[in-house]
């Protein structure tokens, strides 16, 4: 006999993340709701498609939202609630007394291991709150289950992120030869290291000025402002555009030969796959769950957080013959075919949901 899956709403802290990317396909494929805690602009249009979306806007109605949030639980009536970060969970937890909670933890937060004391008391309120609730933790990686493990002393589900098969995709290197077009979709905030990225990519305009590179960043944050004064100073507005937030990522692939991500630390890299996805050549550093699956000179490159190393790392790609990146090319995207594609995301996913609904 088969088992009807759960109702299931997803609570999200803010939209312009890789998380949503995720959350926007989930709810998009699988007829969930979303419910935003923060306010986004463009929250009509960005989510238009999926049957149920509201966005409480926490961040500009005070305790108002609060009233938001129990009427859109009322009309949806999830049988669990699908939080994504910290704060969505310990509203959801304190609020949503007759829902079932799922903590998904998205990346090696800080707050996990760090010894502040903010990090101490979000640790300490995790520990409350699935000390008296029905919670389901899962998180992206090994790392992440190893770190909120050790906090809450429970089990946690592993399950890497998967992408489905849409968007455009880059033609082969044999078809279409490099031109140099480097590209990052990522939130702008201090662990994505962009300041490397655009260090490195100077000294490699400078050493290879035949290469004419480009180099796109996609995304919103906090540093947008600080990113901005940093291509001033290195004079580098001939060679890297900000582009904002983009809603569609899968979209950009076709239009780039390289995905650079210089992050520090990550939970996953999903944009790191979309880029594979779409048969990017994937310039990474060696950090978060994909990394491991992938293998430095056959299915990406690896690039040391060392800003020589690393400009030595792209000038060797950009000298490779176009046979050399196409082998690379073709692995990186058999690797997302055979290990992060979205049918076998979705149904582990459902396993959890009818494990714990």
């Amino acid at each position: 006999m088969q088992v009807e899956s759960p109702k299931v709403m997803h609570f999200v802290h803010w939209t312009r993340s890789g998380i949503t990317s995720v959350v926007k396909n989930l709810c998009r494929r699988e007829a969930h709701s979303l419910m935003l805690l923060n306010d986004d602009v463009d929250f009509q249009s960005e989510y238009e498609e999926i049957e149920y979306a509201t966005a409480l806007q926490a961040n500009s109605r005070r305790l108002v939202w609060i009233w938001s949030f129990f009427k859109a639980l009322h009309f949806v009536r999830p049988d669990i609630l699908h939080c994504h970060s910290f704060m969505p969970f310990v509203i959801g937890s304190i609020f949503a007394l007759r829902t079932k909670i799922i903590f998904h933890v998205h990346s090696e937060y800080p707050y996990l291991s760090d010894d502040n004391r903010r990090s101490r008391l979000k640790r300490f309120l995790i520990k409350v709150m699935i000390r008296f609730r029905n919670v389901a933790l899962v998180a992206v990686s090994e790392r992440s289950a190893m770190l909120i493990r050790q906090v809450t002393g429970k089990y946690c589900h592993v399950l890497p992120n998967g992408l489905p098969d849409e968007g455009s995709q880059r033609e082969p290197f044999s078809r279409k030869a490099s031109t140099g077009r480097f590209y990052s979709v990522c939130r702008l905030s201090e662990e994505k290291n962009l300041n490397l990225a655009l260090k490195m990519l100077k000294t490699v305009a400078q050493r290879a000025p035949h290469q004419n590179l480009t180099y796109d960043i996609y995304g919103a944050g906090p540093l947008k402002t600080d990113l901005e004064d940093t291509i001033d100073r290195l004079g580098l507005r001939h060679i890297v555009s900000m582009k904002g937030w983009c809603g569609k990522p899968d979209l950009l692939a076709s239009e780039y030969d390289f995905y650079l991500s210089t992050s520090t630390f990550e939970g996953f890299g999903l944009s790191i796959l979309s880029g594979l996805r779409g048969m990017n050549v994937a310039i990474i550093t060696n950090v978060g769950e994909l990394s491991k699956h992938l293998c430095d000179g056959k299915s990406c490159f690896l690039i040391d957080n060392d800003e020589q190393k690393a400009s030595e790392t792209i000038l060797k790609v950009l000298s490779l013959p176009e046979d050399s990146l196409e082998f690379v090319q073709k692995n990186g995207r058999d690797i997302y075919i055979s290990e992060f594609g979205y049918d076998a995301y979705v149904s582990q996913l459902k396993r959890i949901y009818i494990g714990h609904g």
